[in-house]
């Protein structure tokens, strides 16, 4: 499954007023991504409009704003900074950094089952009980959501949609700041190749992972920029 990750205004996202990763080097620019899809020119013309998209973007800050109990504001304002398409996802980081204080349950970072990460037997541990130092990392579900540069210490989820039919989703919502500290401290973790505890199969894409949300949270506390998740 392929991801969009986008350093960028969240308003001109909602706008569809961003190219992909593909379109960069030369794809079809005839074509705009936006949240409903991927749109024709024409189409994109007709969508939502600055206003629109100002207005959706002011009510996602509503919605973490009554579950912080804090003020969030960014200078919303700027060009597109960053633009990727991520095909790995960041399940298998999500994972190890939760297994990190979970080595009690689980003395080593086994390969998933069926090779997907979602099925780690880490990352579906439930122990309300813990507290885990990467939660910001842990928390946020990287294929639908934002890291916004405003300091809190929590993820938190808005913005419901439907998917599948009938199934209520919500976005994460977490803070470029905290990421950033916490991959500070994750990187003295990081596994090697020769980390008996880690399966060799299992490095690249932990290690993709931190390299890429390094970078991604390096731009947005740069330029002032939200991190966008498109996947």
């Amino acid at each position: 499954m392929s991801l969009d990750v986008y350093v960028m205004p969240m308003w001109r996202f909602k706008a569809g007023d961003a190219e992909t990763a593909v379109q960069q080097l030369g794809g079809d620019k005839a074509l705009m991504i936006t949240p409903g899809g991927i749109l024709s020119w024409k189409r994109f013309k007709a969508s939502l409009s600055r206003f629109q998209a100002k207005r959706q973007v002011r009510r996602i800050v509503a919605e973490a704003e009554k579950e912080l109990n804090i003020r969030i504001e960014w200078n919303d304002e700027g060009n597109v900074v960053h633009s990727q398409q991520a095909s790995w996802g960041f399940e298998a980081l999500r994972a190890y950094a939760k297994w990190l204080d979970l080595q009690d349950c689980f003395p080593t970072f086994d390969d998933p089952p069926e090779n997907n990460f979602y099925k780690h037997p880490a990352l579906i541990w439930k122990e309300d009980r813990r507290t885990f130092r990467f939660s910001h990392i842990i928390d946020h579900d990287c294929y639908s959501g934002y890291y916004v540069p405003c300091r809190f210490d929590r993820v938190v989820y808005v913005e419901p949609f439907q998917s599948f039919g009938r199934f209520t989703f919500h976005h994460s919502f977490g803070s470029s700041y905290t990421l950033a500290a916490q991959l500070d401290t994750l990187e003295k973790y990081l596994p090697s190749n020769v980390d008996s505890k880690v399966s060799a199969d299992s490095c690249n894409p932990i290690l993709a992972g931190f390299n890429t949300l390094k970078e991604l949270a390096s731009k947005s506390i740069e330029h002032q920029l939200p991190i966008i998740f498109w996947g």
